[in-house]
């Protein structure tokens, strides 16, 4: 795969293909649980189910432990909103119908968050989410993943820059999801002497941005 074909693919599943064994454990269990928060499979979700996604996120940062992970998926086997019985097509069966629905994928992508094994966790949530995501399932993993055929690395100056200013404002971001507040830190950084164009131009994009998010990861030491 080339770097053209990495943003321009809309197939999620080539792209987690291409990464193998580059992205983290965390990144990718934190990719599965950004494509269960989108909206389309989020709204479809009741509150123990949503609790899972949320322990997930905890678990892929060192917060939970299998245990809890476990028990989450216990506790929402019902899990799920009846909303929604319309086919979908699945993309790599080609034009034949089958019988998927909205919930029934929306339910195989939350189960996926359980999985053992971060790649497969990553690639099932990247599967049954496709018909609900389409190519939005790809632009979280860009998200998350940022150019893997370029190596960033922040100067020490901008995160030392005003008593480290800029890794507490990666920080807030990451912990309250606020990634409205990305401009503050796009400010922050040119402030510092930033003048990588990536970092900056995502900064300022309009996303989707998630937890896991690459320059957020990038200022923080995450990975």
């Amino acid at each position: 795969m080339t770097e053209e074909e990495w943003f321009d693919s809309h197939y999620a599943p080539e792209l987690l293909e291409h990464l193998g064994h580059r992205a983290s454990e965390r990144k990718l269990r934190l990719y599965a649980c950004a494509c269960c928060r989108h909206r389309a499979l989020w709204r479809r979700l009741r509150p123990e189910a949503r609790r899972l996604v949320e322990v997930a996120e905890e678990y892929a940062d060192g917060r939970a432990c299998r245990e809890a992970l476990e028990q989450a998926l216990e506790n929402a086997p019902l899990g799920l909103k009846t909303v929604d019985r319309r086919p979908f097509f699945e993309p790599e069966w080609g034009n034949v119908p089958v019988h998927i629905t909205p919930t029934s994928q929306a339910e195989r992508a939350i189960r996926a968050l359980a999985e053992e094994d971060a790649e497969e966790a990553a690639s099932a949530a990247a599967r049954h989410a496709l018909n609900l995501l389409g190519g939005v399932a790809c632009e979280l993993l860009r998200e998350i993943v940022g150019n893997p055929f370029w190596d960033y690395t922040p100067e020490q100056a901008w995160l030392h820059w005003n008593d480290g200013a800029v890794p507490k404002i990666a920080q807030g971001i990451y912990e309250g999801r606020a990634f409205d507040r990305l401009p503050i830190l796009h400010d922050a950084l040119l402030d510092a002497g930033c003048d990588n164009q990536d970092i900056l131009a995502h900064c300022r994009g309009a996303g989707p941005h998630v937890r896991g998010c690459w320059v957020i990861d990038l200022l923080l030491g995450k990975e």
